[in-house]
């Protein structure tokens, strides 16, 4: 039998409020939808995303860059056209420099341990899936193309490696190389 029956995937779509995942189920039973919205519930809920409105700032426009960042990719990644990709090729190369260099400034502004405050945060979780997932993992195909605007960056570098110490119980959970 199949993994979902159409029985099935017409309950999961209906618990899907936008037809699409993430979503995440609640111990009471709700299903809550989009992804940063997700984070942001689970942050709240576990003390990552502070109460401070200028620090719930930073955060959330440090997880808007990482929305701007990840849009950029996938348009490149995704796109079945060839003079489309081209052109989104040449955005996500042409931003990329710019975004490190304001993610670094941001880091440097908050003395380089957390993007934001004085402890981990959702933003942290954010840019950890991108530097985990996208920017540093060897399995990503695109993984030389963006190499050359991270590699002598090391602000950047100090704070992978300080995340990856405060992530390394879950990181060490993952396959290696990491699938794409």
């Amino acid at each position: 039998t199949p993994l979902y029956s159409s029985a099935a995937s017409d309950v999961y779509k209906r618990q899907l409020e936008f037809g699409q995942v993430p979503m995440l189920e609640t111990p009471d039973g709700k299903h809550l939808c989009q992804s940063w919205a997700i984070l942001r519930y689970l942050g709240r809920t576990y003390g990552y995303y502070p109460n401070d409105a200028e620090l719930a700032w930073k955060i959330d426009s440090t997880i808007d860059a990482v929305e701007d960042y990840v849009v950029a990719y996938f348009k490149y990644n995704f796109e079945s056209n060839e003079e489309k990709k081209a052109v989104f090729k040449e955005n996500w190369l042409k931003n990329l420099p710019m975004w490190v260099a304001a993610i670094e400034k941001r880091l440097e502004a908050n003395g380089g341990k957390y993007i934001a405050g004085d402890k981990i945060t959702i933003a942290d979780f954010a840019l950890a899936y991108v530097g985990f997932g996208l920017l540093l993992n060897e399995a990503n195909p695109h993984y030389a193309e963006s190499l050359p605007f991270i590699k002598d960056r090391e602000i950047l570098k100090k704070y992978a490696n300080g995340l990856k110490e405060d992530l390394a119980a879950h990181l060490s959970t993952r396959p290696t190389p990491r699938p794409f």
